[in-house]
């Protein structure tokens, strides 16, 4: 069963746009997506730390875990202003960290991008 709970939408002129609570999670029977927190460090440094792991990325890798905070920072900024939704995923029955997804609205007027990574262990 997958839990819904729909987002706010605000006006703004002609357009609605989607507001999206941080403590906003889709849940389904595998996985549970949530917004990033500093829980998701060590995962996704380890990730990075994969040859070819890298490559095709709009980021360089970090050198040392403390260089992920900006980055998370960014992306809760990104949430609170509806321009891009990035969510962890962790399995559901473990709690295990099994990549990141996101959204992101491009400079095209309602055209929204996509992204996404696996942890490659």
């Amino acid at each position: 069963m997958v839990k819904k709970t729909f987002p706010k939408l605000l006006k703004f002129g002609k357009r609605f746009f989607t507001m999206i609570p941080k403590d906003f999670k889709i849940i389904t029977k595998r996985f549970i997506l949530r917004i990033p927190s500093e829980a998701d460090f060590s995962a996704i440094f380890s990730a990075t730390r994969y040859p070819g792991f890298n490559d095709g990325m709009l980021w360089e890798p970090p050198t040392k875990i403390d260089e992920l905070i900006a980055p998370l920072r960014s992306n809760h900024m990104a949430w609170e202003a509806g321009l891009g939704y990035g969510f962890t995923i962790d399995e559901k029955e473990s709690e295990k960290f099994m990549g990141r997804i996101s959204i992101r609205k491009t400079d095209k007027l309602d055209l929204w991008n996509i992204g996404y990574y696996t942890h490659p262990e």
